[in-house]
């Protein structure tokens, strides 16, 4: 079972229009999304090295971007949700499915660069993209999102949580 069959029944209602899968594999969200990997035995789909810095012609595109148990293999997590965001459209759904490192073994994967708590996820992601975080100078971060639900995915083989957040 892939982590994506996992989770598709709880987040299959965000899932319509322009999708991107960000690190696809071989099991997309929807048959109607776009594949989106870095692999390089990945077929169809675009092939985007580092899954960041998307061509301008992209940027405002999505109606969706989601990411199965991608981010923790980025070497800069604040960079790969900020070149996500991009791709979508204001009123967009970013999606994010992430191993809780309370229950999977992070460090046993050579490629994962984060181990992921939900709650410590969280207070980053609403720090850094929901506007309630500061800066060193005391100002309040941009706003990008909307928080619209999260929650821990937690059962037999499921050891991950989930964030959908609404672009302003």
């Amino acid at each position: 079972m892939s982590e994506t069959s996992k989770i598709r029944p709880k987040v299959s209602k965000y899932i319509q229009g322009i999708i991107y899968d960000i690190g696809c594999g071989d099991d997309k969200i929807s048959t109607d999304a776009i594949g989106v990997d870095g692999r390089s035995v990945f077929e169809g789909g675009i092939i985007q090295d580092g899954l960041t810095n998307f061509p301008n012609n992209l940027h405002g595109t999505a109606d969706v971007v989601y990411s199965s148990h991608v981010l923790e293999h980025m070497e800069n997590d604040y960079c790969a949700i900020t070149s996500w965001a991009e791709l979508l459209k204001p009123g967009g759904y970013l999606i994010l499915y992430l191993p809780d490192g309370r229950y999977y073994n992070n460090y046993e994967n050579l490629e994962h660069m984060r181990d992921y708590q939900y709650e410590q996820f969280m207070m980053f992601f609403r720090r850094a993209f929901c506007g309630e975080g500061k800066n060193f100078r005391g100002e309040f971060l941009p706003k990008v999102f909307d928080m619209i639900e999260d929650g821990m995915d937690l059962g037999p083989d499921r050891y991950s949580f989930y964030v959908v957040a609404k672009k302003i």
